[in-house]
């Protein structure tokens, strides 16, 4: 008993020695979490993963999870995923990004929010759930170090087709 309690006062001591955890960046937040592996992916081969990873706040994510991509017409993310066709992947990508910091008590508006694009994606945050652009807002926002990051079920394609050719 007496080395059962000594065990518990030591891992007591580690773990308030250690401080407190620190979050992950955004392309590691993104990385970790299952629903956003073609997300992640779709980061790397844009060469974007260690923008986000430094990205400096505020900045939000609209997230498309992997359900949002496989939404996309056949071969669509195979093409965009393509070295030839890094460019129209950034345009793509810059269009879920807002570099203000849009918090899921801040979305409860109607009005639009600017993405990396230069464009404004409309918001309909007055019914539930949340609208950005044609996507829904798929549970609670995600923090990481660096930004906020909303999950959405529909991929915001921007005005020029990024479609396959």
């Amino acid at each position: 008993m007496a080395r059962l309690a000594s065990f518990a006062a030591a891992a007591v001591a580690l773990t308030l020695s250690a401080g407190p955890l620190a979050a992950a960046d955004l392309a590691t937040t993104i990385g970790a979490d299952s629903r956003f592996s073609i997300l992640s992916q779709a980061l790397r081969a844009a060469q974007m993963d260690e923008t986000f990873a430094n990205a400096g706040g505020p900045v939000t994510l609209f997230a498309p999870t992997d359900a949002a991509f496989r939404k996309l017409p056949a071969g669509t993310v195979d093409t965009l995923l393509q070295p030839q066709n890094r460019e129209r992947l950034r345009t793509l990508l810059r269009q879920h990004v807002s570099f203000q910091s849009w918090p899921r008590s801040a979305l409860s508006i109607d009005g639009p929010v600017p993405t990396g694009n230069l464009m404004r994606i409309p918001v309909r945050g007055l019914q539930n759930p949340i609208v950005i652009g044609p996507a829904r807002v798929e549970g609670a926002e995600i923090r990481a170090d660096n930004a906020i990051i909303h999950a959405i079920n529909t991929v915001l394609v921007p005005p020029e087709r990024v479609a396959t050719r």
